[in-house]
């Protein structure tokens, strides 16, 4: 197995978005391509607003662009880490939004540290 490597994208400063209009969050579909195949799904607005601004605020920003999934466990995948670690994040941290949606197979939620301390990692329920 490979080292993470640190992204290699440009340096920008960013800023946690707030919660977007509906029409930038709405009916959006994630592609990630991954060397083992893509990983398609929907964002879910109306039960994360926060989570999926922001999502889609990183990914028009190419944040996302060449990073690795730092964990690969059996039940779970998390990245969008820059720094390929599990430490890194955007520069900026917002707060969770209320789980209404359990925690099954097939779920992406936001990777965090805690209570309020959201970023740009997410992980995948396998």
């Amino acid at each position: 197995m490979t080292e993470p490597q640190p992204s290699t994208a440009p340096q920008e400063t960013l800023a946690f978005p707030g919660i977007l209009p509906d029409e930038q969050t709405a009916e959006k579909i994630v592609r990630i391509t991954t060397e083992k195949g893509d990983i398609v799904f929907e964002l879910l607005p109306k039960e994360g607003p926060k989570a999926a601004s922001n999502f889609v605020y990183l990914a028009t920003k190419n944040y996302y662009d060449s990073l690795i999934f730092h964990r690969v466990e059996s039940w779970v995948l998390q990245g969008g880490d820059p720094t390929g670690t599990g430490m890194g994040g955007p520069g900026y941290r917002f707060e969770d939004d209320p789980v209404s949606l359990s925690y099954e197979k097939g779920i992406v939620a936001m990777a965090n540290a805690g209570p309020n301390t959201n970023g740009s990692q997410f992980f995948i329920m396998k």
